[in-house]
């Protein structure tokens, strides 16, 4: 049965904010993840890690090739995530589909990028 309730608190599209799928796919893992540099991403300083499961082979006995990739990089100053993808891929029976989502922080301590200019074309409240 589908829904067309779209408001903020919809379950079926809660579960698809950032906030839910960062806390569920990379915090409820971190155990999983390995680090594997340091590196510099969108101009920060980071640690990058890198998800070492293996989450393909359970497929492989029902005939389902899966591919799973994970990496995050991590602020080494602050320790705020600042980019990362989550994703899989699978084929069986001549079909193959795939689900990923990925994610930038971007012009971080740019302040030229970070400006917010007021509206004009509004009334402040109360007024």
């Amino acid at each position: 049965m589908t829904s067309s309730d779209y408001s903020g608190g919809s379950s079926g599209l809660t579960s698809l904010l950032p906030d839910s799928l960062y806390g569920s796919d990379f915090d409820s893992n971190a155990a999983d993840f390995k680090v594997v540099g340091e590196e510099t991403k969108n101009g920060v300083d980071c640690i990058h890690y890198s998800d070492t499961t293996n989450l393909g082979v359970g497929g492989a006995a029902l005939g389902v090739a899966r591919t799973f990739t994970a990496d995050l990089w991590v602020a080494k100053t602050g320790n705020y995530p600042v980019s990362g993808f989550y994703g899989y891929s699978a084929s069986a029976g001549g079909q193959s589909g795939s689900w990923s989502y990925s994610f930038e922080i971007t012009h971080v301590n740019d302040a030229a990028a970070n400006a917010i200019t007021a509206p004009t074309n509004v009334t402040a409240m109360p007024s």
